[in-house]
């Protein structure tokens, strides 16, 4: 199982939150300064979980084409967002669990971690709006623009 430091102790220590940084990763530049995305604070992620992108929710997971969580393909490269922290801090998974189960809701949640912590794919069932914010996101992403809160798109 693989141990990426996702805490706010990793993601302000040594990977100074990479991810959230263009052009590569996004919400990318479209922040105020044009080089990092504008709800980064200097703990982390300044929105609460209902407005957080489903696509930082899960980083540096992604969901696949059949709906299996997948480690981000940049991620672990050399000099990928998450190196600096690869091998280290808990399991991925369980820094992850707290946004599956805003996403996916509580059962869905503990059945993917079951089934990654047994070493096999998780395969989730992602609800209607979770879907309906992936695609918004990929077009948001293509035009580098600041993510809409969840919460207000949701009501």
């Amino acid at each position: 199982m693989k141990r990426i430091d996702c805490t706010v102790g990793g993601i302000t220590k040594r990977c100074h939150a990479k991810c959230c940084y263009g052009p590569t990763y996004w919400p990318g530049n479209s922040g105020p300064n044009g080089l990092r995305c504008a709800h980064l604070g200097g703990q982390g992620c300044t929105l609460k979980p209902e407005d957080k992108p489903v696509t930082c929710h899960l980083y540096p997971f992604t969901l696949n084409d059949s709906d299996t969580l997948v480690l981000h393909a940049r991620a672990l490269v050399p000099n990928g967002c998450c190196f600096k922290n690869y091998k280290k801090g808990p399991p991925i998974i369980d820094a992850v669990y707290p946004s599956l189960v805003e996403l996916f809701g509580q059962d869905q949640a503990d059945k993917a971690v079951a089934k990654v912590k047994a070493g096999r794919d998780a395969k989730v069932m992602p609800p209607a709006k979770v879907v309906a914010a992936l695609k918004r996101e990929k077009q948001w992403a293509a035009e580098n623009k600041v993510p809409e809160l969840r919460s207000r798109l949701n009501s």
